[in-house]
């Protein structure tokens, strides 16, 4: 009796980690949709929409600008940004992992297309943050792909 004791203990304890591994993994749908509601916006040139999709405290850390926090300010940054010309932005999920049951980060790459130039593309971390039925971005940090050596 106690060597099963000690057999069901044992396995317990093992089977502990890949719970908490569980825990991490999260559905990518929510997120998949908001990021092409968000590159719909930017196609749309909504850029109150795009504001929207972030939290009211949000912070905004672009490529070589400064830090932007609130959805006014967000706003008024994707104003400036679409308003130079930038469009045809895509966003690719390379990781998304979830780091409490409101809070997930997603790390990926984008292309966007400034006019009169050629394409960019960088990376991005996106901290999400569920707020009532819907994800929203409440930290997002991207940066442009050096271009030469």
């Amino acid at each position: 009796m106690r060597n099963i004791a000690i057999i069901i203990a044992a396995a317990v304890w093992l089977a502990l980690p890949i719970a908490v591994l569980a825990e991490d993994a999260m559905d990518q749908k929510p997120i998949d949709e908001a990021n092409a509601k968000l590159e719909a916006l930017q196609k749309d040139g909504d850029t109150a929409g795009m504001a929207e999709m972030y939290t009211e405290d949000a912070i905004l850390l672009p490529t070589g600008g400064p830090r932007t926090e609130g959805r006014d300010a967000i706003e008024a940054f994707w104003e400036g940004m679409l308003g130079s010309g930038v469009e045809n932005v895509q966003l690719t999920t390379e990781d998304l992992v979830a780091v409490a049951d409101d809070l997930a980060y997603e790390i990926g790459r984008y292309t966007a297309t400034p006019a009169n130039a050629d394409p960019i593309s960088g990376q991005y971390l996106v901290l999400w943050k569920r707020v009532g039925d819907e994800w929203k971005l409440h930290v997002d940090i991207f940066n442009e792909d050096r271009k030469g050596p």
